[in-house]
């Protein structure tokens, strides 16, 4: 993550009273993390002006995102994302942790989560077949380093672990194609080694007779 600096928030919706909280927290059954909650009631929904992340994935590679937007709260357009995603992820289809508690997504719609014991910040990559709940990759210590340690697309591009990351997979030899075994193919060398037909299937052997009466037929009558 980038040194803590300033990251204004845009495009953000309608402010929210702290009503419309304490409702959400009675729909989900517990109480939201402070840090989340005093977030949503200084910016709800919208997005930080930088937006791009860079992640050190468990098996040692590196990935760049970029961070969609926060869930909404209300909004007459996209409703109730915060309690829907919630739903989704957590209740129906069990793709993330328990604790966990989703708050925005990326560009794929895969969901930022806030976990609801440590306050930590992880990323969940979904494709939708998860096996068993996932707990994604460790991203922030807190919503706040989350929030200033984002980068724009410039610096993300040219941050040292991107770059490095670029020139190792470059590096890689590309894997070999398998090619499937080429079939012989006979050739002749002179007309002499050519299999030669001595009969057309099918054809019938016209009789002696059978050939006298055509021959007949071509003749024309002497005048």
């Amino acid at each position: 993550m980038m040194p803590a600096r300033s990251n204004p928030m845009v495009d953000t919706l309608p402010r929210l009273a702290p009503s419309a909280i304490d409702a959400v927290e009675r729909t989900l059954g517990f109480s939201l993390p402070p840090s989340l909650r005093d977030h949503l009631l200084a910016h709800h929904g919208g997005r930080p002006a930088r937006k791009h992340l860079i992640i050190d994935r468990p098996d040692g590679d590196v990935v760049t995102l970029g961070f969609r937007h926060f869930y909404a709260v209300r909004d007459p357009t996209t409703g109730r994302e915060l309690e829907d995603s919630y739903r989704l992820f957590v209740v129906e289809r069990h793709a993330v942790d328990g604790d966990y508690l989703p708050f925005g997504a990326d560009g794929g719609d895969n969901p930022f989560c806030i976990d609801r014991k440590t306050d930590a910040i992880y990323f969940c990559a979904l494709d939708g077949s998860e096996p068993e709940p996932v707990r994604g990759v460790l991203v922030a210590r807190s919503l706040t380093e989350f929030v200033e340690g984002m980068m724009t697309e410039a610096e993300a591009e040219n941050d040292p672990r991107w770059l490095a990351a670029l020139e190792k997979a470059m590096s890689r030899p590309l894997p070999k194609a398998k090619r499937s075994p080429k079939k012989k193919v006979q050739v002749a060398s002179s007309v002499a080694e050519l299999p030669v037909v001595s009969k057309v299937p099918g054809a019938k052997k016209k009789s002696a007779k059978s050939r006298a009466r055509r021959a007949g037929a071509r003749r024309r009558p002497q005048t």
